[in-house]
């Protein structure tokens, strides 16, 4: 998906009868490799280094950091959470998982410094800098975990915690998760509790046995709604890679998303309906279309079971969404709270699956062009006695993505509303008209929430 945090955690979980995968207890030798990390582990072998593969993560750490204690620490993590040591080779008839046992897998914690002047500068920019050389790198998944720690001295009381890892182990849910476990490791004089009953591996099991069920009840719903898929509407990018990514950014006040996010309450959907209403309205004004199908994604953690493991578990929903401008604020807010409802409730098939069966048509991709995301509240944790941590966001140099909006929460309450497109699809005077009717359509929604 994307470099950022996907994987939202939506006002409700996506609803399932599944007793999940606790059966299954922690698992031994290889297993297979989910249908997300199938997706992911193809796309490295063709598009190797491929930015939208990869996530990279940075924190700026403020306080006295021990750092011997703070790479302990690390260590804990990783041993608790099987997947961050996971080598994905190709054997018989595909790749599977393999997880290293502790004493195989090295935890390396590279300690770098920051140039000259550079606590004068923003540590974002500074961040960028420090982790600039993970980009575009083939991640070779056969044959080492994909996890890279970086941990770069600004100063005597400032440190930037960086971290790189192959999107098919990890998601949005997993980042709290991790830097959750790892405060709570730093605070304790004995090693965190034990893992999970269930590991990813465990849980790839049990998905594979349960795709023709989920099938069975998820395709008729997908194949009503998808029948009259709208055609693209979005300039088409002139390479067929990926392009420069560039981005715009608008603010939306702590009142404005309070307003926004009481959605679920007045019309029973989640948050991101809300952002999916207003992407729709301005998409429909800038391009001039009625029609349109949105994706966005689902936290594949369809049981309680599935929340305390790190990986990657996120799916992609089509939401299609007819006669936009002819709805007024309500009707509009109501059609997408019923819409996204629905399609959370059959999100268990894995996207592939879809395309595989429905077979749409595939001259760009399926079924829709634009991502609409919100995306996971950055993790609040303080990192022992007197060390506090900032996430600081780190700007992907490319994209295949031809537009991505995407809602990203603030301490404040705020969201920081980053409009990413291709350098070479749509103009900048569509981005600019695009991030201004983003800003009209949210203003007109919240006055019906």
């Amino acid at each position: 998906m994307s470099a950022t945090r996907v994987g939202a955690k939506f006002g409700s979980r996506e609803r399932s009868a599944d007793a999940g995968p606790g059966s299954l207890g922690v698992g031994h030798g290889d297993a297979p490799l989910s249908r997300a990390q199938e997706r992911f582990w193809i796309s490295e072998e063709f598009t190797p280094g491929d930015a939208d593969n990869v996530i990279v993560l940075a924190y700026a750490l403020r306080g006295p950091l021990d750092t011997q204690r703070f790479e302990a620490a690390l260590s804990q993590v990783v041993a608790r959470h099987p997947v961050l040591r996971t080598v994905y080779p190709y054997a018989g008839n595909g790749a599977v998982q393999r997880t290293l046992p502790m004493d195989n897998a090295v935890v390396a914690l590279e300690h770098t410094t920051a140039p000259h002047h550079a606590e004068e500068g923003d540590l974002r920019e500074l961040a960028e800098v420090v982790s600039a050389d993970w980009w575009g790198k083939p991640t070779d998944l056969e044959a080492e975990p994909s996890l890279r720690l970086r941990l770069c001295c600004v100063d005597e009381r400032t440190h930037l915690f960086c971290i790189r890892l192959h999107h098919l182990a990890f998601d949005g849910w997993s980042e709290s998760l991790f830097m959750e476990d790892l405060a709570a490791a730093m605070e304790r004089d004995i090693p965190l509790v034990e893992p999970p009953h269930v590991t990813y591996a465990g849980y790839s099991t049990w998905e594979r046995d349960q795709l023709d069920s989920w099938l069975g009840q998820d395709l008729p719903y997908w194949r009503k709604a998808l029948k009259q898929s709208p055609r693209p509407f979005l300039p088409h990018p002139s390479t067929a890679t990926q392009g420069r990514r560039v981005e715009s950014v608008l603010r939306v006040s702590p009142e404005a998303v309070t307003r926004l996010t009481r959605m679920p309450d007045t019309f029973g959907g989640p948050s991101v309906s809300v952002l999916l209403a207003a992407a729709a309205r301005s998409l429909s004004q800038v391009f001039d279309v009625e029609d349109l199908c949105l994706g966005t994604v689902s936290t594949g953690r369809h049981t309680p079971g599935l929340e305390s493991i790190i990986g990657c578990f996120i799916n992609s929903l089509s939401i299609p969404l007819t006669s936009v401008p002819a709805r007024n604020a309500a009707d509009l807010l109501d059609t997408c709270a019923r819409t996204v409802v629905s399609a959370f409730q059959h999100a268990r098939t894995p996207f592939d699956e879809l395309v595989r069966t429905l077979k749409p048509k595939r001259d760009r991709h399926p079924w829709f062009q634009v991502w609409v995301i919100l995306q996971c509240e950055p993790p609040r944790v303080r990192l022992g006695e007197g060390v506090d941590v900032e996430p600081l966001r780190v700007r992907p140099p490319h994209t295949g993505f031809e537009l991505m909006i995407e809602a990203l929460p603030q301490p404040s309450g705020a969201w920081e509303l980053v409009v990413s497109r291709r350098a070479d699809g749509m103009s900048e005077a569509q981005a600019d008209r695009l991030l201004e009717e983003l800003g009209n359509a949210l203003h007109e929604l919240s006055g019906a929430v």
